[in-house]
């Protein structure tokens, strides 16, 4: 189906709908990569605490917590890796292990007299994390807001254990990378945003070209080519299935003489209108087309030749009213041929024919003062 890019001048829902859906998938495709980065990128903390804190109390205690957020991660990396949770789960998840590793960040920072190196590390990491998690950019830039919101309580809890200009720069320097790291999630996002919508005009363009290569521009039928590929599929279906289908020419008899008379414009405004009242007057699942010029065709599926010539009929009745409803012109009204798989056999070609002959018996009836051509419709 095409998908509108624009419903009176807002997004279209459905589009909207597609892109939400793409994004979820996108996030549960990319958890199990990021967690795993994730999972790494949180031990880097681990190994500066074992050279600051090695042979100090303190140094078995950070390196249990820091073992909290990156077991944490590599948990999810296994959960997102065997699709066992949805995208609200994951998001959730990925949550829930960014604020334990604030928490951790910050309790390990307080421990032993190093605060600065600890602090910074512990955020940078969380910080480089959020690269490699494909959430949506607000999300991103709520944690990151969140991480640097606690490296600054932090770094103004000890602003005069250190050069305050110093603590001034670390704090700017963190606010930077966690700007970086909303910026990249907003740019990535963008990229995939204007890609999909690329992608979504392709498929509408692909779509309509689809529409001009099937049908036919006067009269919105089905043309002459289609006619072919249609009539091939469901003869095809019908002799697996041992189901009948029938076939319907039409043909305008007196348009020539109505062309001609009124003008090819006049000419022209009959043929749409035809075609817009052959189009409505058929059945659900009844497909119409124009083979060219003032003929028509329509294949009847799953309708043997008594259904057929019934259709004919009533087609023949409403069409010849509707005709007969214009105040100018010569009079025109419809012949019809009718044809069925179960006597002509499954070769389109041999169905063409025999509707065709049945067209022109038609047709002679009519011209020999026949007030019903179809009554020697034969199945």
């Amino acid at each position: 189906m095409a998908w509108g890019l624009r419903s009176h001048g807002r997004p279209d829902p459905q589009v909207a709908a597609r892109w939400r859906a793409e994004v979820g998938e996108d996030l549960v495709r990319g958890a199990p990569g990021a967690a795993l980065i994730w999972s790494f990128l949180l031990l880097v903390p681990a190994a500066v605490d074992y050279l600051l804190l090695a042979g100090t109390p303190h140094g078995a205690g950070a390196l249990g917590l820091r073992a909290i957020p990156a077991g944490s991660a590599f948990l999810l990396f296994l959960a997102a890796r065997r699709r066992r949770l949805s995208r609200r789960a994951l998001e959730v998840f990925c949550g829930a292990v960014f604020a334990a590793g604030l928490a951790v960040a910050a309790a390990a920072a307080g421990q032993g007299r190093v605060h600065a190196a600890r602090l910074d590390m512990g955020i940078g990491s969380l910080l480089a994390c959020l690269a490699f998690l494909p959430w949506e950019p607000w999300k991103t830039a709520l944690a990151g807001g969140a991480a640097w919101a606690v490296h600054a309580g932090l770094t103004a809890a000890w602003w005069g254990q250190g050069d305050p200009s110093a603590s001034a720069a670390r704090l700017l320097l963190v606010g930077l990378f966690a700007f970086a790291a909303a910026g990249g999630a907003w740019l990535r996002h963008g990229m995939l945003h204007r890609a999909f919508l690329e992608r979504v005009e392709l498929e509408e363009l692909s779509h309509d070209l689809s529409c001009l290569a099937e049908r036919d521009d006067l009269t919105g039928l089905y043309n002459y080519r289609s006619f072919w590929s249609a009539l091939r599929e469901q003869l095809a279906l019908a002799e697996r299935s041992g189901r009948p289908v029938s076939l319907l020419l039409l043909d305008l008899d007196g348009f020539k003489q109505y062309n001609d008379t009124m003008g090819h414009l006049q000419g022209d405004a009959l043929l749409r209108s035809f075609g817009g009242m052959l189009a409505s007057s058929l059945r659900s699942g009844d497909m119409a087309f124009r083979q060219g010029g003032d003929e028509f065709a329509v294949i009847l599926p799953d309708t043997d030749g008594t259904a057929a010539r019934n259709v004919a009929r009533r087609l023949s009745e409403q069409l010849d009213a509707a005709l007969a409803d214009r105040t100018a012109g010569p009079a025109i009204t419809v012949s019809i041929g009718v044809a069925c798989c179960q006597t002509a056999g499954y070769e389109p070609q041999a169905l063409v024919e025999a509707a065709d002959q049945d067209l022109y018996r038609t047709k002679g009836r009519r011209a020999a003062g026949g007030l019903d051509g179809l009554a020697g419709i034969r199945t």
